[in-house]
């Protein structure tokens, strides 16, 4: 009775380990039959994310106390060396090579010491640029509006002016007013934009909001020569003698056609008298355009 025992339990654990095989065998079938089904529809199966490569990083240069303290200053914009003679801007890689013994900084550009050429530009844009963090779209603006160092240097080292940098072009304060040196639509051609402003009875302005256009098109060299020129006062006085002019000619053309009463007769001067009338209104009218002109 035991060993009939023990054969059935022996039939029924073969009989387990059966169905265990046929029920892995199923599931790895439906596993492939997945990924067939995936393949045919052009999915597949999901891919393990790439590795992402290791940049190495760069190596921090490390700067002596001297150095540090002269970096960290944001009032310093220039460093050269005693010995050697050039000029640098604080950001020159070039100023990285001058020794701690010989190096020496300034706040205020220094003309008399030679520019070094591989930081100029942006030796020049520091002086004066409001926005030196823009850098970069200073460099794309001056390349399209053929801005070279000559020019530039005349800017910002000569001239003293200051300026921002937008996306169509430059804002540029001179003496008094500010300026638009901006792009004309679709176009690499420029022109030059005066601020508004409103003019008082006792001679002075008072500055309102937009630009007007003062010369268009513009080349940036005559641009300059404008801005860096211009005061209220001159012109004012400018604009007075250009009157003065005007009013001289017309007086002069109105003596020209004006005609002798003696030479003519009765009916004739009322035909004259109507011509005349019609000729000292067209004067005044060109006067006042003329004033609205040159006044503005």
């Amino acid at each position: 009775m035991g060993r009939g025992k023990s054969a059935h339990f022996d039939r029924w654990v073969l009989w387990v380990k059966h169905m265990g095989r046929r029920t892995r065998a199923v599931i790895r079938e439906k596993t492939d039959y997945t990924r067939f089904l995936l393949d045919l529809q052009g999915q597949g199966l999901p891919s393990s994310p790439k590795p992402t490569p290791v940049v190495p990083s760069k190596p921090k240069i490390s700067f002596s106390p001297y150095r540090q303290r002269i970096m960290s200053d944001e009032t310093v914009k220039y460093l050269y060396s005693k010995s050697s003679g050039v000029f640098h801007d604080k950001s020159c890689p070039e100023a990285l090579k001058i020794p701690d013994e010989e190096l020496c900084c300034s706040k205020e550009y220094l003309t008399e010491i030679p520019q070094c050429p591989l930081c100029a530009i942006k030796a020049y844009v520091r002086l004066g640029a409001k926005d030196l963090y823009n850098f970069h779209r200073y460099e794309r603006l001056f390349d399209r509006m053929r801005f070279d160092p000559a020019l530039i240097r005349q800017m910002y080292i000569q001239k003293g002016l200051k300026t921002f940098a937008g996306s169509n072009g430059l804002t540029i304060w001179g003496k008094e007013d500010s300026w638009r040196l901006e792009f004309r639509e679709d176009s690499d051609k420029t022109r030059l934009m005066h601020n508004n402003y409103h003019p008082l009875p006792d001679g002075t302005r008072v500055f309102t909001k937009g630009y007007h256009v003062q010369v268009d098109p513009v080349t940036p060299q005559y641009a300059l020569s404008v801005i860096a020129e211009y005061t209220y006062e001159a012109h004012k006085a400018a604009m007075l003698r250009r009157e003065q002019e005007v009013q001289e000619r017309l007086r002069r053309l109105s003596a020209a056609q004006m005609p002798a009463p003696s030479e003519m007769l009765p009916t004739e001067q009322r035909k004259t008298h109507k011509t005349w009338a019609k000729v000292t209104l067209f004067i005044e009218k060109f006067k006042t355009w003329l004033r609205e002109v040159f006044l503005k």
